[in-house]
This record gives C-alpha cells, sequence and structure tokens, in this order.
C-alpha cells in the first residue's frame, strides 16, 4: 500500500479539533492501489483542499480507494474559492426563477476532489451553516467488473436557518455496474435555501439519490446519460423548491420526484430511450400543496403549446404517473414514440394539466375531483 500526503509520504490522516479551530487547510495526494484518508475539521472556515491551486488538491488515484472528509462547523468548505458558504461568486443562477434563488453567493464550478480508478467511494459529511462544496470528480480508469464511483454527500443543517451548496458532481463509469450518489441537504430557509448545481453521470448503472428539506432547495442540473438511468428528488418540508433541467439518455429510465409544500415546480423532465431496444422511460411525479408548476395555461391548458413544467419522454414504453393534492398547480406531459401512457390523479381546485402523446399506443386516464379544473389531452 502507498500513502501519500501532500507530497511525502505519511499515513493519510488529517485532524483539525478544538471547538475554536478555523482556517485549517488539508491538501491530501494519493497515488496507489487500497489506499484511505480521513480527513477531520471542526470550527469555522476551515478549507478542505488548497484555495491557492488551480487543479485538484484532493486527490487519489489508483483501484479500491476510499476518501472521506468530516467537517462540523460553519462556513466550512471543500474544494472552493472563498470561505462563507459560497462556492465561487462569478456564475448567473442560470435560469432559476426569482422566487427560487437562495440569497447569498452563487455556486459555481470549481475546484474540488478528484478520484481516478476503479471501485472508489467518497464520503463527505458538513454539519453546520452555509457549508459548500466546490467539485467531485469521480473517473473510472479501465472497464470495471464490480460496483464504482460510490458517493455519499451529507450537509445537515438547523432547520429554517441554513445555507449548503454542492456545486458539481462528475461520475463517470466505462465498465459495467454502479455509479452511485446520494445526496442529502437539510436545513433548507427562508431567502437561503439549499443548492445542487450540476449533477452529472456518465455510464452505466447510474444511480441518484436526491434529498432536500425546507425552503427555497434547488437542483438545477441533473444528467445521467446511458445505461440503466434512475433518477430520485425527494424535496420536503417548505416551499419555492425547484428543479430545473433533469434528463436521462439510456436504456431503462426511471425518475421519480415529490415535492410538499407551496410554489415548488419542476421545470423539465427528459427521457430519451429512442435507441434502447428495451422497454423504458417511467417517471413518477407527486405533489402536496398549492400553486405547485407555477405559471399560465390557462383555456383548455392554453391548447397544448406545453413549455410550462413538462415531462418530454422520446421511445419507448413511455410512462407517466402524476398525483396532486392542491389548488392551482399546473403540469404538462409530452410523450412520442412506443407505449405511450400518462396516467393522473388530481384532488383540488383550479388544477392544470397538458397532456401531448404521439405515435404508437397511446393512452392517458386521468381522474380530477374539486373544482375549476382544467384538462386537456391530445392523442
Amino acid at each position: 500500500m502507498k500513502l501519500k500526503f501532500a507530497t511525502a509520504t505519511a499515513i493519510a490522516l488529517a485532524m483539525t479539533t478544538g471547538a475554536f479551530a478555523q482556517s485549517n487547510q488539508a491538501p491530501i495526494n494519493q497515488d496507489g492501489d487500497l489506499n484511505e484518508a480521513i480527513v477531520t475539521q471542526t470550527g469555522s472556515s476551515n478549507q478542505a483542499g488548497s484555495l491557492s491551486s488551480a487543479g485538484w488538491w484532493m486527490n487519489q488515484v489508483g483501484d479500491s480507494n476510499k476518501l472521506v472528509v468530516l467537517q462540523d462547523g460553519n462556513n466550512n468548505n471543500i474544494g472552493t474559492t472563498n470561505n462563507m458558504g459560497g462556492v465561487g461568486t462569478t456564475n448567473s443562477y442560470n435560469g432559476v426563477p426569482a422566487a427560487q434563488r437562495p440569497a447569498g453567493p452563487v455556486w459555481t464550478r470549481n475546484n474540488g476532489i478528484d478520484q481516478a480508478g476503479n471501485f472508489n467511494e467518497l464520503i463527505i459529511t458538513q454539519s453546520g451553516d452555509r457549508n459548500g462544496i466546490g467539485a467531485v470528480n469521480q473517473r473510472s480508469s479501465n472497464n470495471a467488473t464490480a460496483l464504482t464511483n460510490r458517493l455519499t454527500i451529507t450537509q445537515a443543517g438547523v432547520a429554517g436557518t441554513s445555507h449548503q451548496g454542492v456545486a458539481d458532481v462528475f461520475q463517470n463509469n466505462t465498465g459495467g455496474a454502479a455509479n452511485i450518489a446520494s445526496i442529502t441537504q437539510t436545513g433548507g430557509a427562508n431567502q437561503a435555501g439549499s443548492k445542487v448545481y450540476v449533477l452529472t453521470q456518465d455510464g452505466t448503472g447510474n444511480n441518484v439519490d436526491l434529498t432536500q428539506n425546507g425552503l427555497r432547495n434547488v437542483v438545477t442540473y441533473a444528467t445521467q446519460i446511458g445505461t440503466d438511468n434512475g433518477l430520485t428528488v425527494l424535496q420536503t418540508g417548505g416551499s419555492s423548491n425547484w428543479v430545473g433541467d433533469a434528463s436521462q439518455d439510456g436504456t431503462k429510465n426511471s425518475a421519480s420526484v415529490t415535492q410538499t409544500g407551496t410554489g415548488n415546480a419542476v421545470a423539465s423532465l427528459v427521457q430519451n430511450n429512442a435507441a434502447g431496444g428495451i422497454a423504458g422511460n417511467s417517471a413518477t411525479l407527486s405533489f402536496s400543496g398549492d400553486y405547485n408548476g407555477v405559471g399560465t395555461f390557462t383555456g383548455n391548458a392554453a391548447i397544448l403549446n406545453l413549455g410550462l413544467a413538462t415531462v418530454n419522454q422520446l421511445g419507448d414504453s413511455n410512462l407517466v404517473t402524476y398525483s396532486v393534492a392542491g389548488d392551482s398547480n399546473l403540469f404538462a406531459f409530452s410523450q412520442t414514440g412506443d407505449g405511450n401512457k400518462a396516467t393522473g390523479t388530481v384532488t383540488g381546485d383550479s388544477n392544470q394539466v397538458a397532456v401531448l402523446q404521439t405515435g404508437n399506443n397511446n393512452n392517458a386516464p386521468f381522474i380530477q375531483n374539486g373544482s375549476n379544473n382544467n384538462l386537456s389531452v391530445s392523442q
């Protein structure tokens, strides 16, 4: 086993303890197989990784490596360009509506953690307020035959007051099986929710489980590319939560989005299995509360121009299951290619649904219970 800490050979353990510890840095570089590193930092304004480097400064190169980063306190960051809970300050929110934008610094893509090799595992836990992760890059160097690229991120804050951020997660697996990413953020606050800016998985198993609790939480981009893609997004316990652009391009493609509260939205979910050859594309959407989807529509769901809060499925079996409990919720579904079935249950008043199905075996059973509800189906 070969262990490297920075550029010297040493046990890969960096610890900062004490109630008042702050402004510590922990760069790590390990080259070889079966390496393990744990970084523990307590206090405020600590940095795992180097502020001064233009490259990755938490590196593991080789197979079967494991990295654990534990930060307990406020304004702690991993691979970022500043300290106060902001992951950079240069990029805009790229289309996030003003109602859903967290206050404070803008999350952007910067340096962070790099794991190159097969069967690697990364665990990050941040407890406190205004903590951030600049970037995580996990990539398989050659064909894997077992699980590779496992990632668990937990950002635990105080309910109603915390502001957490993950700027960029990228997982690449060129062999077989897994790519598993689990991200949990708690404590989103009014005017200052948590955010996941970019999340990308590139082949093969691909599985994302993303949970956000509180107000004004945002997932800007979530992309999965071949083969067995699975995406679960759970946003609960607040209002003005937002999923911007979620896309799956592969074979089986399954997605589940659950939002509870008021003024939540899924701007776009695209599932593409046009070249898959096996049954694929299923989306389950569940909403509890009022004014979810945001929008306008009106008048027979605005005669199917769609555009707002749209789920778009391209071949093969295509199934959308939609359930809503609340008032003034607006959603649209577009299905092109083979099986095509959109089923929904809506309970409440002034809800609107638009369904456009093109080609093959179209089916759109919908139930609406309440007053002034609006449904348009085109097949």
